[in-house]
């Protein structure tokens, strides 16, 4: 799942996943996001993609109460942190909140690329 409010930033990030086989949902705020993981029947998640500042419930938020879900499955989803905010203080809070991983934009996808491997197994890597 990518939840991104920015539509360019959206965007690009959903090609570069999809051209490499991932199968991407997208939200475009942190309740949309939580509507999606509580309504998923049949399908679930391997990966969120989660931007930080979003309208309505930012990024932090979103994940704190994702780790709360009493689904353990959607509550144990590896989520990685995007945003424009390089700050110590940025990485801090996400580590607090649960967050897997941390990632300063403008993505760079090499790197989005080994942080994705590093939090899949390998059966999910093999479909990305």
């Amino acid at each position: 799942m990518l939840v991104e409010d920015n539509d360019l930033d959206r965007e690009v990030t959903r090609e570069f996943l999809e051209e490499r086989g991932a199968n991407v949902n997208c939200a475009e705020n942190g309740v949309s996001a939580l509507n999606m993981l509580k309504h998923s029947k049949g399908s679930r998640y391997n990966l969120i993609l989660m931007d930080i500042k979003m309208p309505l419930l930012d990024g932090f938020e979103t994940t704190e109460q994702i780790r709360e879900l009493s689904d353990r499955e959607s509550s144990q989803i590896p989520i990685i942190a995007m945003t424009a905010d390089g700050f110590d203080e940025g990485k801090k809070r996400a580590q607090e909140v649960g967050m897997n991983a941390y990632m300063v934009k403008p993505l760079d996808m090499i790197e989005l690329k080994e942080n994705i491997y590093k939090l899949l197994d390998e059966k999910a890597q093999a479909i990305f």
